[in-house]
């Protein structure tokens, strides 16, 4: 299909398309909306080879994403399936950390570690920063001991210098185990940290509503403040124990602890209480009911993502594969474009991420992320391109019919179809593409072509298009005409 890149391009120089375009995005690509245009670029890899899920930056600036290296190549799969043990010369798989430039349009890995025993969760982004937080669960094993020994692990990188640190841990004691919770701020560049200690002893046994008995474990909790530059700040305790404990945020942004206590007796219910935490001062203010939570305002974007489960089969082969879409809400003769037509879905079961400018369409698909970048234009130069992309197809067709037409003259004695006969059909064994002939409106009169005394000027037939046609001459050349 004709590309409206070169359209564009040529719309803004003020040209007309002839029948060797720039090769690219097609009219498919193209989206319109009420007030503007959209082109959707070739695709751009991301990160491979299996990504478990991608984030952009909250400026668009940066994607980072956790992929999953399980080392299966094909001679390890062949020892597998051949019931053969793998040798010991097979590598180890990896998880890693890997950061995508905008700008560079490249990918650096930035971190790394063995698979076995590693966990690392999904990154959040601070918000207004190019600072992202990511938790990890990394294991080993205890060099006096021979254990298996877990840590998590908060790391915190940095985008612009692609800098990845670690900036709190907790381990295995003793006395129980301790681990995190992170909580992004949704409107400020700063998360709170929830370090949590359980107790092996005193369990405390509460029965359910259906009546089956639950043993629970004890907990205490410490409040860290974790922002875009230096270490955690603060440890301020929770007052009291808890069953379990979560970080949330009130309508203004301030956040909250929710703690679940244990009830008087088994029988009764468990109890909820909530604590305001002031940032700045560390201080715990109890509340007499949960607050209203903070609820994200939905993101103005003049285009959505949207999927369709479509099953394709051959010859009584069937497979479930995930469309992704960008589309537009106004209704117009371009108002979706397919972004891939065998997307896959990330941890958070999202197939595709709008970039926060609109100028991106993150998605994943065969295990690998991917960018299709977005030109943004007004609503006029889009539909400009789409015509003289349009015109361009137009008078690549004709060029072809009428080499079609000059091949067949010269198969034929060099002797014209007569105006009354099938044109499509005789020319069509030399062409073989139906699509050519749309349109097309044989004008000769037919006879032999030594009866033409000016081939460059003798016109054999034209197909219309937008403000014109296409007209075809007795030498095979194409002349775009306007009304």
């Amino acid at each position: 299909m004709v590309s409206i890149l070169s359209a564009f391009i040529l719309a803004v120089a003020g040209a007309t398309p002839q029948a060797n375009p720039i090769q690219g995005p097609t009219l498919r690509d193209a989206i319109l909306t009420e007030n503007e245009g959209f082109l959707l670029l070739p695709a751009e890899v991301v990160c491979a080879p299996r990504v478990e899920t991608a984030v952009w930056s909250p400026d668009g600036r940066y994607v980072l994403s956790v992929c999953t290296d399980d080392q299966m190549r094909p001679e390890f799969m062949e020892q597998v399936l051949s019931g053969k043990r793998p040798g010991p010369d097979v590598p180890p798989g990896f998880v890693s950390l890997n950061l995508w430039s905008a700008q560079t349009r490249r990918t650096k890995e930035i971190w790394k570690a063995p698979i076995a025993g590693t966990y690392v969760g999904t990154p959040a982004w601070l918000p207004g920063s190019d600072v992202a937080l990511v938790s990890a669960t990394l294991s080993s094993r205890d060099p006096i001991s021979g254990e298996q020994r877990s840590r998590d692990v908060l790391f915190r990188m940095t985008a612009g210098t692609g800098h990845i640190e670690p900036v709190a841990e907790v381990r295995q004691d003793a006395a129980g185990r301790q681990y995190f919770m992170v909580s992004v701020s949704p409107n400020k560049p700063y998360a709170v940290l929830l370090r949590v200690q359980t107790f092996d002893s005193g369990m405390i046994e509460i029965e359910s509503p259906r009546g089956a008995t639950r043993m629970w474990q004890r907990r205490m909790g410490w409040l860290s403040v974790v922002r875009p530059a230096g270490a955690p700040e603060g440890s301020v305790q929770v007052p009291i124990e808890f069953l379990s404990a979560y970080v949330l945020w009130q309508e203004d942004g301030t956040p909250y602890v929710r703690c679940t206590t244990a009830p008087a007796s088994p029988s009764e219910p468990t109890v909820a209480r909530f604590f305001s935490f002031d940032v700045k001062t560390g201080a715990l203010t109890q509340l007499q009911e949960e607050p209203k939570r903070f609820a994200a305002e939905a993101a103005d974007h003049p285009l959505r993502l949207r999927t369709l489960s479509v099953t394709t089969v051959l010859q009584g082969t069937s497979r479930a594969v995930t469309q992704l879409w960008l589309e537009s809400p106004t209704q117009s003769e371009m108002q979706r474009a397919l972004v891939c037509a065998d997307a896959g879905y990330d941890r958070e079961q999202q197939a595709g991420r709008l970039s926060p400018k609109v100028d991106g369409v993150l998605y994943l698909s065969q295990g690998a992320a991917f960018v299709k970048p977005l030109v943004r234009t007004s609503r006029e130069a889009l539909l400009e391109a789409a015509r003289k992309t349009e015109i361009s197809r137009i008078v690549s067709n004709a060029k072809q019919v009428a080499q079609a037409l000059h091949i067949y003259t010269a198969d034929n004695d060099d002797t014209y179809p007569d105006p009354g006969e099938d044109i499509v059909g005789l020319l069509f064994p030399y062409l073989k593409m139906e699509s050519a002939f749309e349109g097309f409106v044989y004008t000769f009169s037919g006879g032999p072509a030594r009866d033409i005394q000016n081939p460059s000027t003798t016109v054999m037939g034209y197909i219309p298009g937008p403000g014109g046609r296409a007209v075809m001459y007795a030498d095979t050349h194409v002349r775009w005409i306007g009304n």
